[in-house]
């Protein structure tokens, strides 16, 4: 419903590591939470959530007729994008 040129901004958890390190990347992520409810909330998530990886939320929004004008990965597990419609 953006009007050409608006600007979309997206934060949410989208996983940004190799797929095949999987459960390398999720036991490294909760070994640097310090707090044990944080370690307890990591592991609820990745275990009843459905997140997408960094490749195909890119792949979504672009076909959503978007632009990404700036990404960003952070710890595997989170991204931001700023977007404009086409």
């Amino acid at each position: 419903m953006l009007k050409e040129g608006g600007k979309l901004y997206l934060h949410d958890v989208v996983f940004s590591f190799d797929i095949h390190n999987f459960q390398e990347a999720v036991e490294k992520s909760i070994l640097t939470a310090n707090d044990p409810k944080m370690k307890q909330s990591m592991l609820n998530y990745i275990s009843e959530e459905f997140s997408t990886m960094d490749w195909a939320m890119e792949k979504i929004i672009q076909q959503a007729g978007f632009d990404i004008s700036c990404k960003e990965y952070k710890s595997d597990f989170f991204a931001t994008y700023l977007c404009s419609k086409k």
